[in-house]
């Protein structure tokens, strides 16, 4: 069970997969939040909520056609901000690595805070 709250936000699920994305996918062309912009400046908090067996063939399948926001257990809130709270700490996931982590978690987008360096071409 999770409680995502936030400015216009105030949700308690019990969900399959929660990812915290501001980019479309998680690699391999799989497509986890098909309308995420890395120019909007919002999270796009995409919640995978507890199905049946029977149905994963289609949210599978959904991931890489690029509908999976168009599925019955899907959910999508946008925001720049949130809290997460879960009942205690535990495994998730960054960027793909596996990490601990506390039972509450403040998640947003910081503006402009990759800068990259790359050498003039003339």
């Amino acid at each position: 069970t999770y409680h995502i709250s936030g400015e216009d936000v105030d949700i308690t699920t019990e969900a399959f997969l929660i990812t915290f994305a501001n980019a479309s996918q998680w690699g391999y062309n799989a497509n986890i939040a098909p309308k995420a912009s890395l120019q909007d400046g919002l999270l796009d908090i995409a919640i995978v909520n507890k199905f049946p067996l029977s149905a994963a063939p289609k949210l599978a399948l959904s991931l890489f056609t690029q509908n999976i926001d168009e599925n019955s257990y899907m959910n999508t809130i946008r925001a720049k901000e949130v809290t997460l709270q879960r009942k205690q700490a535990g495994p998730m996931h960054i960027d793909g690595d596996p990490v601990e982590m506390p039972a509450e978690l403040n998640i947003k987008i910081v503006e402009d805070g990759l800068k990259v360096l790359v050498k003039k071409r003339f």
